[in-house]
C-alpha cells in the first residue's frame, strides 16, 4: 500500500498504484474525453473486484484498503477549498459500504 504521506490529493488518479494498475493506466496529455471516462470505469471495476473479492474473504485487506481510500479523499478534502464539505461528509460516512458506494459515485470528480 501507499504511504500516507505519498497522496498529493489532485486527482482520482493517485489511485491507480493501489489497484496495480500502472501500465494499463499510461496515457498521454492528448488522451481524449471518451479515453479519460473509460480510464475511470476500468478504475471503478478495479475498485469494486477489489473490495468485493476481499470484503468477506480477507476483511483486514478490505479495511486496510477503505483506510487508503480515505486518506487520499482527506488530501483532496483539505485542498478543495469550496468543495471541502461535500468531501468530509462523505469522510464521515461510517458504514463502509456506503461509503464505497458514494466514493464510486463521486471518484470522477475527486481532484484539486
Amino acid at each position: 500500500m501507499k504511504d500516507k504521506n505519498e497522496f498529493k490529493g489532485w486527482d482520482w488518479e493517485e489511485l491507480i498504484p493501489l489497484l496495480g494498475m500502472e501500465e494499463e493506466y499510461a496515457r498521454s496529455e492528448e488522451a481524449e474525453y471518451g479515453d479519460i471516462l473509460q480510464a475511470e470505469k476500468k478504475l471503478l471495476d478495479a475498485m469494486a473486484a477489489k473490495i468485493c473479492g476481499y470484503n468477506r474473504e480477507h476483511p483486514e485487506d478490505a479495511d486496510r484498503f477503505i483506510g487508503e481510500l480515505r486518506t487520499f479523499l482527506r488530501k483532496v478534502a483539505d485542498q478543495s477549498g469550496l468543495y471541502k464539505p461535500f468531501f468530509e461528509g462523505i469522510l464521515n460516512l461510517e458504514d463502509k459500504d456506503v461509503f464505497l458506494q458514494m466514493y464510486a459515485t463521486f471518484i470522477g470528480s475527486m481532484w484539486t
